[in-house]
């Protein structure tokens, strides 16, 4: 097992779309870091809000955090989720199945999808926190006077005491807050590889479709959370940082996380059965 995840990880390492993904992201976590930049210019020093702010995983950063939780769902999955697809199309999936077998095969190709989609999110999410932490002034704490009156507001009045995941982390220890959230955005993005991963087992031709289910499936949620006003099963309205203003419901959080859980497992036996059919 061991040695087919290895050689699964170095295949999904040396995919140009991986690579040129990876660049793409990197460029926007740089440009969102030269916009902070450009408009932070001469202002007094006082003035510039802490490193905090500008990163594009929190919704601070307001612009940028949309821009990169639309695009998740289907940036992580082009790297590698569709290789069971390509492999399929050809004809090598018999070969490397014989060599191994089903079960190795769909769990060791799993594996590096996951890492594709954690790694490109990871680094050029810490691209941008490490930029932002060198370029614009670092305090220990949360300063709550250089936030905008929305949020200032938001925590003055105590509206946010039971809303905001973590919310004694991020008073007391906001880079630390930033760079949990960095790591569960990146899981999001190795999970999300993962169903569309599934999906690709069920998939003949329609290979933009099966890389695009993710990015439909997320506004698909987003509509109904918008529709029911309470019914907040979009895994992005949770995952980034300081985006959970509206009160947290136990049993959306319940229901997301077990559809999420049922994209997962629940196709899993009936992809064995397909790779087994094709020996």
């Amino acid at each position: 097992m061991k040695k087919n995840v290895s050689m699964q990880i170095k295949l999904m390492l040396s995919q140009k779309s991986l690579h040129y993904t990876l660049i793409v992201l990197s460029l926007f976590s740089c440009v969102a870091f030269l916009v902070n930049c450009i408009s932070n210019f001469g202002r007094p020093i006082t003035d510039v809000p802490n490193a905090y702010f500008f990163f594009i995983g929190s919704s601070l950063s307001e612009g940028f955090y949309y821009i990169f939780s639309i695009i998740l769902p289907i940036i992580c999955v082009i790297p590698f989720a569709d290789s069971y697809f390509r492999d399929r199309n050809k004809n090598t999936l018999p070969i490397i199945i014989l060599r191994s077998s089903p079960v190795k095969y769909y769990f060791s190709k799993g594996i590096a999808i996951f890492i594709s989609g954690f790694i490109i999110v990871f680094i050029s999410l810490a691209l941008n926190f490490l930029l932002n932490f060198i370029a614009f002034p670092v305090s220990k704490g949360c300063d709550f006077t250089m936030f905008p009156t929305y949020y200032s507001d938001f925590y003055i009045k105590g509206y946010w005491s039971d809303n905001i995941l973590l919310k004694n982390l991020f008073v007391g220890y906001p880079y630390l807050y930033n760079l949990l959230f960095l790591f569960i955005i990146s899981i999001v993005g190795g999970v999300y590889s993962i169903i569309v991963y599934n999906l690709s087992y069920f998939t003949k031709k329609q290979h933009i479709m099966m890389l695009a289910s993710m990015f439909v499936l997320s506004n698909v949620f987003a509509i109904i959370s918008t529709v029911t006003n309470n019914f907040n099963i979009r895994l992005e309205n949770y995952c980034f940082a300081f985006s959970q203003f509206e009160s947290i419901d136990p049993t959306n959080i319940i229901i997301m996380t077990v559809l999420y859980l049922l994209m997962i497992f629940v196709p899993i036996p009936f992809c064995f059965k397909k790779l087994r059919d094709v020996i």
